[in-house]
């Protein structure tokens, strides 16, 4: 603003003619005026250290962002000419960039970036011609732009050009401004032809839009229109219409003219913002009616400031979206004295507008140093709200300086609504509004699961304000979504969650391919594929019986199935041919078509492991293994006759899936061949089988022989015997060992063994001890005697002591002990991450039973880690997952062990040693006579050490001389600390002389602490017991650690009570010998009580302390001080305190209460009923002076006019003094009472007639 057009908008609100001279604060009013402080409010300076200019025609009048640098555009008047400059910020101050725009008598309001350019408009007027130019900075300096001039026109000394504006719409640069030609105000927008470096009228060449009077312009854009305010005054009156350009041609919108507003685009839409009274009035252009309809209003007041401000002018300077919200700018001008700028900033959310960083009405507004802010715009530059204006300079009021304070955001967001929806199986849909825009981040669970920690440490998904939707991957099943919006500022919002149902899936499963292999008469393996989990449904039917329907198979058991291929064994099978029906119900319920399968019979049975032994001459048993059920058919001749043709038409003789025995009758003697046959129940035959018939009876029983027993799980265990002969064993599960063969059932077929080893799985029941008795019977009948196996209980193997750090980038140390010789395996994931599958199939890491394992991790990636052990003993049992970290952090550190001490115990042959390491260690130790090199342990197994712990350990079976120990200690990372020395002394004769103590001083602090210093003829560990009062030998434990003595010791006791205390102290040598008892008496605590006098550092000779007694209490008084509005630190100087401490309070009359001043304060005023409190040296309050300063009623260190209101009110009723110290003040002529007299008294004193004296 120009300074002629400044006097012009005073003398228009004011109603007079006459120009205003601005006058300096008056004296009366400059205690009620109001400093901004920008630490109140969300701005704060900052970007200081723009490049000044010297006048008044200068000043920044822009700032734009530009590939996240920041750009301003200044004028700056030198000499006779004004240059357009462009300044840049470096990240710390500002430079000029290349050479400059110079101008003369004209000035630049606009700059852009089109086409990453810089695009700058400017007024130039020269010879009493003007010219509107605009030039491009190509980098390395100027060009202009449309050599055929704007408008074509040079304007006389009478015409001139103002407020012109570039922007940039649909990748077009247009040029909108406001000319005065033959006096007539008109309205131009134009638009620049790249090809044709021209300006062209924006629609095609309109009619000028003129008034006889001024006129302002303004422009905003939104996606699809560009908007011009155009303000014109006209008789007394400011009245504004806005255009629309849509890329074609200008209309006007919103009906009639309506007084002044600034328009603005939020969310896409047209606002416009008036300045009304102390507030701003919001409107809104409704596109359906063409109309501006009001919004919401955020004043009520009619006056800026306090008395006598007076309200002179003020406007909206522009408005910016930023966070979801739009802000605007308004500029106050207001007279409070002198002239007063400052720039008040407020949030419009849509519906309601409200102040931030103060309010108008409280004059918080942001103030450049209240000497005229003529522009308070607002910018959003790389993601932060800035307002910026330009001041006069505080000691050159023709100069500018330009202040910009940035708004600091510390609101977190807030989610207002959301939905979270499935689109597919494998995709949804979040919607949410935040009440501003930023990022996104969001955790996806299973539904049910616990609430997960969202991670925001990465960019997220873009979000704005208002009902934005993203897509996300997803997965089967119901999930629970968490989401939480951080804003640019780095505030989180609340954390939502939404429910994200299954998807809804109506799509029946296809069973691909069904296939089936009859074994036997009662076992199949069928096979099927099916596209989707569920459960399966399956029914055997007699061949060629009628099918099923589906809702009769899924009215039977149900299995479940995964996607691909499945395998079942069918239960139910009997002989013969069979078809098996099967259909698939999905997790959603839908059921496939049924598919058929036949289950033929056509496996021949077969025979395995059989045997035969005569009992007798005329029989024998044969044993056998069929692998499905049926019929056995035999024939028997001489041995080495040619076999026999086997009958298997009749009925044979029946056998199971198992063992099977059959007595064969009606031998001769001699050794015979029985030659065996099968048929199963859909007549399959097997091959023949030949099994020898001896020819004399076997009465030898088996002999049995344990062999190995290993228990493989919780209920099971396996067994090995050796057998002398084949047969059948039998067995027993009993709590403890048996030998009566009558107690284990042999009449069965039991289970077939070979000679030599066996090995079965037996059933224990329990994980408890069990003894197996095992009876063998061999092929003749034959029964071994009992072998009884002791099975151990079951004894899941463990990991302890895990130790994993990382030692190197790549690499970590790993420690551990297992309770069971076997194999370890590991896994290694991300920190954080679910426990992983570990694989066992390998070899694993050989690890033995209670034994140290250290080994090194290889091929670590960055971050940290968690890594999941698994030991499986010898047995093949598992251990449960053992976990350790492994963090980022290298430990490559070695250990560094300290304090190592020795000494020998019990004649000499024993010996204690200690030491100390700095952080937690495993160690060992190796002893060897003094000055022989150690051979170092191979591993260290021996103990543990925490940090700073001491490590004790005794060696025994020492001889005399002296030896060394040698500590060979680990860290957890597995880093080596060097060798640690501790030397044994040769063996002396042990001391048996007791520590002699004598008392040095004792002082007494406080009640509750004392020191007392005592002397020790030898060095050892002290113990002390402090008593209220003696008597007898006192007790002292001195059996602990103690605290280690020197010749000199100081004790340091704390929480003691009042009184005298009895302190015994006793030391304790290495040998062992304690001291006798040594007394120290400590007295009681007697504080010291404090000095106050007069004469300290400076002098008041009329200084004196009085006594004051008011209904019964004494009052110590401090009077004679003048009353000359004395600061504390001076008053405190006429005193002199010893052996104790002050406390000085100021009285604040107007809440009837004291405020705690430093006695060294600067700016504090002594006045009446200033209090001083004394404290000797325990912090004891000793004693309490008032200071009294005669007329001084209003406690404020000086009599004035306000006193003698104050006397004169008591005296007439009006308001009556009733603290005492303020009354002893008002009695001036000290007749103990308040009169008249004492009013005069106090008005003598103010107008210099008489003086109170002190």
């Amino acid at each position: 603003m120009k300074e002629k057009s400044f006097k012009k908008v005073i003398s228009f609100i004011l109603g007079i003619t006459m120009i205003i001279t601005l006058m300096p604060y008056s004296a009366v009013y400059a205690e009620e005026s109001t400093v901004y402080d920008p630490g109140s409010s969300n701005f704060t300076y900052d970007y200081d250290g723009i490049k000044a200019y010297d006048s008044n025609k200068a000043g920044i009048t822009d700032i734009v962002e530009h590939n996240g640098e920041m750009y301003a555009l200044q004028n700056d008047y030198t000499g006779d000419a004004n240059k357009v400059r462009i300044q840049k910020y470096n990240g710390s101050g500002w430079d000029y960039i290349n050479n400059d725009i110079v101008s003369f008598d004209g000035n630049s309001e606009s700059m852009v970036f089109y086409k990453d350019k810089i695009y700058v408009a400017f007024i130039e007027n020269l010879a009493g011609s003007g010219r509107l130019k605009v030039k491009s900075y190509t980098g390395t300096g100027w060009k202009q732009v449309g050599y055929s001039e704007p408008y074509g026109i040079n304007l006389s000394s009478t015409d001139s050009i103002d407020t012109h504006r570039l922007i940039v719409f649909k990748d077009k640069l247009y040029l909108i401004f406001k000319s005065i030609e033959s006096k007539e105000s008109n309205f131009r927008a134009l638009v620049y032809d790249d090809e044709q470096d021209k300006w062209n009228e924006a629609d095609g060449g309109i009619p000028l839009e003129s008034h006889t009077g001024n006129m302002w312009v303004q422009v905003v854009k939104t996606k699809d229109a560009l908007y011009s305010r155009v303000t014109k005054y006209d008789q007394g009156l400011y009245l504004t219409r806005v255009k629309k350009f849509d890329g074609t041609s200008w209309k006007y919108i919103g009906g009639n003219p309506i007084r002044q507003f600034t328009i603005a685009v939020y969310n896409n839409e047209l606002y416009g913002f008036q300045v009304k009274d102390d507030g701003i009035l919001c409107i809104k252009y409704d596109t359906q009616s063409d109309q501006w309809v009001q919004v919401t209003y955020n004043g009520g007041k009619t006056n800026f400031g306090p008395p006598p401000a007076i309200y002179l002018c003020s406007n909206i300077k522009n408005a910016v979206e930023y966070n979801g919200k739009l802000y605007i700018s308004t500029n106050l001008f207001y007279w409070f004295g002198v002239a007063q700028f400052q720039t008040y900033v407020a949030a419009f959310d849509g519906t309601n507008l409200t102040w931030i960083g103060g309010s108008p009405t409280k004059q918080q507004g942001i103030n450049y140093d209240q000497n005229g802010a003529f522009i308070g715009a607002l910018r959003v530059i790389n993601g932060q709200l800035l307002v910026f204006g330009n001041q006069y300079k505080a000691t050159d009021s023709n100069s500018y300086v330009t202040k910009i304070a940035k708004y600091i955001d510390s609101v977190a967001p807030v989610i207002s609504f959301g939905t979270a929806s499935r689109i597919s199986s494998t995709s949804g849909v979040i919607k949410i509004n935040a009440n501003e825009p930023g990022y996104l981040y969001y955790t996806l669970v299973d539904d049910g699961a616990p609430v997960p920690d969202i991670d925001t440490s990465g960019t997220g998904i873009f979000w704005n304000a208002f009902g934005a939707e993203a897509n996300i991957p997803l997965t089967d099943g119901e999930k629970d979504l968490y989401i939480t919006v951080k804003d640019v500022a780095g505030n989180k919002s609340q954390v939502a969650k939404y429910d994200i149902p299954a998807m809804a899936d109506t799509t029946p499963p296809v069973i691909t391919s069904l296939s089936a292999i009859r074994s036997s008469d009662v076992d199949a393996s069928v096979r099927f594929t099916v596209n989707e989990t569920g459960k399966y449904y399956y029914k055997l039917m007699a061949d060629g019986a009628a099918a099923p329907t589906a809702a009769t198979l899924t009215s039977t058991a149900a299995f479940n199935c995964t996607t691909g291929e499945n395998v079942f064994t069918p239960s139910g099978l009997t002989a013969g041919n069979l078809d098996l029906y099967l259909c698939v119900k999905d997790v959603a319920g839908n059921v496939s078509a049924v598919q058929k399968v036949d289950l033929n019979d056509t496996v021949n049975p077969v025979i395995s492991d059989c045997t035969a032994g005569r009992s007798s001459d005329t029989a024998a048993r044969v044993t056998f293994t069929s692998s499905e059920a049926g019929s056995s058919y035999y024939a028997v001749v001489e041995d080495n006759q040619a076999a026999p043709v086997i009958n298997t038409g009749g009925t044979g003789t029946a056998c199971i899936k198992s063992v099977n025995t059959i007595a064969v009758s009606g031998l001769t003697a001699g050794a015979k061949d029985l030659y065996l046959q099968l048929k199963d129940k859909a007549g399959n035959l097997s091959t023949i089988w030949k099994v020898d018939i001896d020819a004399a009876a076997d009465t030898t029983p088996p002999a049995l022989t344990q062999n190995n027993v290993k228990r493989t799980a919780p209920a099971y265990a396996d067994i090995t015997f050796d057998s002398s002969e084949a047969g059948s064993y039998y067995y027993l599960v009993t709590t403890s060992a048996i030998t009566d063969l009558s107690l284990i059932n042999t009449t069965g077929a039991g289970k077939l063994y070979q000679a030599g080893l066996n090995t079965f799985n037996v059933y224990l029941n329990t994980s408890e001890a069990r003894t197996v008795c095992i009876v063998a019977k061999d092929k003749a009948g034959n029964l071994s005697k009992v072998l009884s196996v002791y099975v151990e209980p079951y004894q899941v193997p463990a990991i302890n002591d895990l130790v994993a750090m990382r030692n190197s980038p790549t690499t970590a140390y790993v420690k551990l002990t297992s309770t069971a010789s076997g194999n370890l395996y590991y896994s290694i994931v991300n920190h954080g991450d679910s426990v992983p599958v570990i694989d066992i199939s390998g070899a694993g890491i050989s690890v033995e039973a209670a034994q140290l394992k250290e080994f090194t991790i290889d091929n670590l990636t960055e971050g940290d880690k968690d890594i999941y052990f698994v030991v499986k003993d010898l047995n093949g049992a598992e251990s449960s997952a053992a976990k350790g970290t492994i963090w980022q952090t290298v430990d490559d550190q070695p250990p560094v062990l300290s304090l190592g001490t020795a000494y020998r115990l019990e004649g000499g042959t024993i010996a204690a040693i200690r030491f100390q390491p700095n952080e937690f260690v495993y160690w060992d130790k190796v002893v060897v006579d003094e000055g022989v090199t150690p051979v170092p342990p191979a591993v260290i197994t021996y103990s543990a050490c925490s940090i700073n712990q001491l490590a004790y350990d005794e060696i025994k079976d020492l001889t005399t001389g002296a030896k060394d120990v040698y500590i060979y200690a680990k860290d957890k990372a597995g880093n080596a600390a060097a060798p640690y020395k501790i030397r044994i002394p040769a063996f002396q004769e042990p001391d048996t002389t007791k520590p002699v103590l004598s008392e040095v001083t004792k002082t007494r602090i406080s009640d509750d602490k004392a020191t007392a210093a005592f002397m020790s003829n030898e060095t050892g560990t002290y113990y002390y017991k402090v008593f209220d009062s003696v008597s007898g030998a006192p007790g002292i434990d001195t059996s602990g650690a103690g605290t280690p003595s020197g010749a000199m010791n100081t004790i340091s006791l704390t929480g003691l009570s009042a009184g005298t205390k009895y302190l015994y102290v006793q030391v304790k040598d290495a040998a062992g010998n304690i001291s006798d008892p040594l007394q120290i008496i400590i007295d009681g605590y007697q504080p010291v009580v404090p000095g106050f006098v007069i004469g300290g550092s400076a002098t008041s000779p009329n200084l004196r302390f009085t006594e004051y007694t008011k209904d019964g209490t004494i009052y110590n008084l401090i009077e004679g001080l003048n009353p000359l509005a004395e600061k504390v630190n001076q008053v405190m100087s006429y005193f002199n305190v010893t052996n104790g401490t002050v406390k000085t309070y100021k009285w604040e009359t107007a809440s009837g209460t004291y405020t705690e001043v430093a006695s060294n304060d600067s700016s504090a005023i002594v006045g009446t009923n200033f209090k001083i409190e004394l404290y000797d040296t325990s912090g004891n309050l000793v004693k309490t002076y008032y200071v009294v300063i005669r007329g001084d009623v209003n406690c404020s260190g000086t009599i004035t006019t306000l006193d003698t209101a104050g006397i004169k009110n008591h005296v007439i009723g009006k308001n009556r003094i009733t603290n005492p110290i303020i009354l002893y003040s008002a009695d001036i002529n000290k007749s103990n009472t308040i009169t008249t007299i004492d009013t005069a008294s106090v008005k003598n004193h103010v107008t210099g007639k008489a003086r109170i004296v002190q």
